[in-house]
């Protein structure tokens, strides 16, 4: 689940009283007839010159340039300056000025943008210099794969070719184990494989999730079961509710083997299953990553391993599930690190947010902007933007 830490600034106002001195006792003088003085003519106010503007310093304009010809579309991050979407390399050099509204990581070489925000532009492909390759035609961002992808009612290859029309549409283009969803002419849901064949016909009714470890969950009449790659259901609906960790949707996706569900969501009642529905441990948390699962007892933030043993992180109030060997830790203090598989911190509590690492890099926030740190904690990518990285990160603090 998404956690988004916000931080508090105190903001403490001073008043100082200032003392005025009575004046002194005038001494008495004879009375005398003075003539009337005429009233003074009251100079006419300069009026003050407007201040000249200070305009704010391009931070962008500081960082190197760098030509994409050097650079693999696989070493590019997506940056936001000025409301702009952009790309720079590992090492924080510009490649794409910021442009789009909208922007994608690339994927295949290619990378879906929009010149226009949500809801008003339209999608299309980008390759590393920043050029359309497939022009702004759609209504939602889509991933290539294995050089096809499905979007709307189309799968077209990396051209913009059309390659075969869907009977239906694809909504949410996250392919999974090599199979999308698709909502069919009956407004019903089932999955395609990358060549737009139906492998599972659309039949469900509620809501769907993506494939993992050969598993999908589905939604029927208010329970969660799990389906295999056939559209075989294998556990049958019998748990509930949203989980804690998961805001992909109601279900819960397995991962190394295992799935977190609730058995009684108002009770919050969970439990680990197997791949066969069998109950392994009555924790709630989240998906195992390298044998280990970020779980709460006692409300006290721990890791689950596969054999049922707890592990306690103490001086710590939350934990992320791993990624590339590193979770985030949040200190009592407010501050986010991020520790390693023996509990212990590599990167001290030190950033105001961060996300999950991802290419051996991950986004963090330093007071009010964003940059990308390498896995020793070090900003590579310097903190000027307004966001940096992979901004829907599942785990994020």
């Amino acid at each position: 689940m998404k956690y988004i830490l916000f931080c508090g600034f105190l903001l403490f106002s001073f008043t100082a009283c200032k003392q005025i001195a009575p004046l002194a006792s005038l001494p008495t003088k004879p009375t005398t007839v003075e003539p009337t003085a005429q009233p003074e003519e009251p100079e006419a106010e300069m009026e003050a010159a407007p201040s000249p503007e200070v305009e704010e310093p391009n931070l962008l304009d500081r960082l190197e340039r760098v030509s994409p010809s050097e650079i693999s579309a696989a070493d590019l991050f997506r940056v936001k300056y000025n409301g702009k979407w952009g790309y720079v390399d590992r090492q924080g050099r510009v490649v794409i000025e910021p442009q789009f509204a909208e922007a994608n990581d690339f994927s295949e070489g290619l990378a879906c943008v929009s010149l226009e925000s949500e809801g008003e532009g339209r999608f299309g492909f980008i390759d590393k210099t920043g050029h359309f390759v497939i022009q702004p035609r759609f209504s939602h961002m889509a991933v290539f794969q294995d050089g096809t992808t499905a979007i709307g009612d189309e799968i077209i290859d990396r051209t913009g070719k059309i390659l075969k029309k869907i009977p239906g549409y694809v909504s949410d283009n996250n392919y999974s184990e090599g199979l999308v969803q698709f909502h069919g002419d009956n407004g019903k849901i089932g999955f395609l494989d990358k060549s737009g064949k139906v492998v599972i016909k659309p039949q469900f009714e509620g809501e769907v999730g993506d494939f993992s470890d050969g598993l999908a969950w589905v939604e029927v009449h208010d329970k969660i079961g799990y389906i295999d790659t056939i559209g075989k259901m294998v556990i049958p609906p019998r748990f509930e509710g949203q989980i804690e960790y998961d805001e992909d949707g109601i279900g819960s996706n397995f991962h190394e083997g295992y799935a977190n569900v609730y058995l009684n969501v108002d009770k919050r009642l969970c439990a680990y299953i197997d791949k066969t529905g069998k109950v392994i441990s009555h924790l709630c948390g989240g998906s195992f990553s390298g044998g280990l699962a970020p779980v709460t007892i006692n409300h006290k933030p721990a890791f689950l391993d596969t054999t049922g043993n707890v592990l306690l992180r103490p001086s710590v109030d939350r934990l992320s599930e791993f990624s590339e060997g590193l979770a985030i830790a949040l200190s009592p203090k407010g501050s986010i690190g991020f520790i390693d598989k023996n509990l212990k911190f590599v990167i001290p509590p030190q950033f105001a947010e961060a996300g999950i690492f991802s290419r051996g890099l991950a986004w963090a926030r330093k007071d009010e902007q964003y940059g990308l740190i390498d896995k020793t904690g070090k900003f590579v990518v310097k903190p000027i933007f307004e966001a940096a990285g992979a901004s829907h990160d599942k785990e994020r603090f």
